[in-house]
């Protein structure tokens, strides 16, 4: 089973092509996913038709952030796609009116840890897909601010725009208290 999972890895990382934010080989220091030792996910992007199609018979679940006006624009339909070479799918739409909500990442948990393969997540830039993440580790992995945040550098997120902004690393901080209403 790992060999498998780690060929199927493998195989993610080598036909998301180089515009593409994909993880390195897990390691100690660099978990990236449910089993931190032997799972393996890809964080990316909008992926093409022919990217989706050299997914058939991975053992791959894909899993969308993209909002219904986003999946509009896209010239095919990738859950049909995705179904008819019998890749597993699911979506966790975030942004624009779906907002963002720690109901996101319950779903989101809810359908990663039932799946045993690679996972391949993905929104426009793979921006939401890599902040997703985070936020699971987070909350369900019991990783620090901090160490969510290292952990998806790793997976192509660049300092924030506020650390740009400011020039330097920010450290982030669970408070423990709730947000203002809206």
């Amino acid at each position: 089973m790992k060999r498998t999972l780690t060929m199927a890895a493998t195989f993610l990382s080598a036909v998301l092509f180089a515009g593409c934010a994909s993880t390195s080989a897990p390691t100690a220091t660099s978990p990236t996913a449910k089993d931190l030792t032997s799972s393996k996910v890809t964080i990316t992007g909008q992926p093409t038709r022919d990217q989706f199609e050299a997914l058939e018979n991975t053992g791959t679940l894909v899993i969308n952030s993209r909002t219904d006006a986003e999946r509009e624009r896209i010239d095919f339909d990738q859950e049909e796609l995705l179904g008819r070479i019998n890749v597993a799918y699911a979506r966790v739409p975030m942004g624009g009116d779906d907002g963002y909500s720690p109901e996101q990442v319950a779903a989101f948990a809810a359908v990663f840890e039932a799946h045993d393969g690679p996972v391949l997540m993905h929104c426009a830039s793979g921006g939401r897909s890599r902040t997703l993440y985070a936020a699971y580790l987070i909350e369900y992995q019991g990783f620090t601010p901090d160490r969510a945040m290292d952990a998806i550098r790793t997976l192509g997120q660049g300092p924030s725009s506020l650390e740009r902004l400011l020039g330097e690393r920010l450290s982030i901080r669970r408070t423990g208290q709730p947000l203002p209403s809206e």
